[in-house]
Parts: structure tokens; C-alpha cells; sequence
């Protein structure tokens, strides 16, 4: 990670191809039901990001930093932590390794704190960006920042207009995810487009890809 590289891989060839990886100074936008595997997509970009040195800051306002570190230590090692008493002892080896060769080595930061205003939020990345030179950012996810606006279609759109500005200053990619309404559900295709975004109006004009 230096000031040259434009753009980092994802860790998924066929997304790579897609959007051209992850651009610095664009805003990423991963929209999905709940339990449709959003944060699990945005992990594995961070360890990605992991891997090449990129220092990485992730705000998870759902899940405590101990269960991200242990998804994170999952998908860095290949195996499924959801029962770790039938784990084999290859598969604590493959964990162990992980740790070693990724995690403890790699310049994380993991934000669980609830509640936060897009103001903290944005002081954090500035500060992250300051002491690493450098900075790869995941905010899990949008509907749990407090916007304090009048509604949230109006806090929202004022949230994803603050960070488009904050990643093309910084020149870093933020990926911020979002969850979508259930009407998608109902229909025949059940894949959700942007409209299905909630409050869309602002994601869908300040995100660079969605």
C-alpha cells in the first residue's frame, strides 16, 4: 500500500473484473437482506486488504470486535468456526496460521462501539488515515449510525454525501454497507436493485458502485 497504488483487489477475481477493484476516493456500497452474507462479502475484502499490508479500519456496530477477528480468522484460515468443538486438529492448524501469517502482522483496527455519529465516525477515519499513511475503511452498516436528522431519508443521504467527500480528500475506498428493504422479497427475482436500498435516494447518488 503506497501512494501509487490506485486501486486494491477485492479477492475476488470476477468483482475485480466487474468494477475494477476498489478504487481509491469512491464510495462501495454493499446493500442485502439481513443474513444475505453482506458482511461476510466485506470480511473477505478486508482480508484482502490484510494480506497486502493495507492498513484497514472497520466500524461493526452489530457483532463485538472478538466474533469479527473470529470471522476474519475463518476466512483467513479456509475453515467454518460456526461449532469449533468438531473442529479437527488440521483445521486449528489452518487457524493457527492464519493468525500468524495475516491478523497479528497486519495493521487493523476494529470499531464496535454503538450509536456513533457520522462525526465520530469521520474524526476516526481522519485519525486512521493520519497514523498510517494510508487507510482501507468497512462501516457495517448504515441504518445503525445515528444520523440525528429530521428523517431518515434526510440523515441518511447527508451520511453517504459526508463520506464520498471524506474517501475522495483521503483518497482511500470506503465501503459502506446497507441493508435493503424486504419488498424484493416478494417478487419472482428476488435479487434487490439499487431502488430497493432504504432511504435510496441519497445512496444511490453519491455511491460510485453499488
Amino acid at each position: 500500500a503506497n501512494g501509487s497504488v490506485t486501486h486494491q483487489t477485492t479477492g475476488f477475481p470476477d468483482i475485480d473484473e466487474m468494477i475494477d477493484g476498489l478504487v481509491k476516493g469512491r464510495l462501495y456500497v454493499i446493500g442485502g437482506r439481513p443474513g444475505s452474507g453482506k458482511t461476510a462479502l466485506a470480511l473477505n475484502f478486508s482480508l484482502e486488504a490484510l494480506k497486502n499490508k493495507v492498513p484497514t479500519l472497520i466500524f461493526n456496530m452489530e457483532m463485538p470486535d472478538t466474533e469479527v477477528y473470529e470471522r476474519l480468522t475463518c476466512a483467513a484460515g479456509s475453515v467454518n468456526l460456526k461449532n469449533p468443538k468438531n473442529m479437527g486438529d488440521d483445521e486449528w492448524n489452518k487457524v493457527l496460521a492464519a493468525i500468524g501469517n495475516i491478523l497479528t502482522d497486519s495493521p487493523l483496527t476494529i470499531d464496535d462501539s454503538t450509536g456513533y455519529k457520522i462525526g465520530h465516525i469521520k474524526n476516526s477515519i481522519r485519525m486512521h488515515h493520519q497514523k498510517h499513511g494510508d487507510s482501507f475503511v468497512i462501516i457495517d452498516y448504515l441504518q445503525l449510525i445515528n444520523h440525528g436528522a429530521i428523517n431518515d431519508n434526510v440523515g441518511y443521504s447527508q451520511i453517504t454525501r459526508d463520506l464520498k467527500s471524506l474517501a475522495k480528500e483521503l483518497k482511500i475506498p470506503i465501503v459502506l454497507l446497507a441493508q435493503v428493504n424486504r419488498g424484493c422479497e416478494s417478487r419472482p427475482d428476488k435479487r434487490p436493485v439499487a431502488s430497493d436500498l432504504r432511504d435510496s435516494g441519497g445512496i444511490e447518488s453519491d455511491a460510485d458502485c453499488i
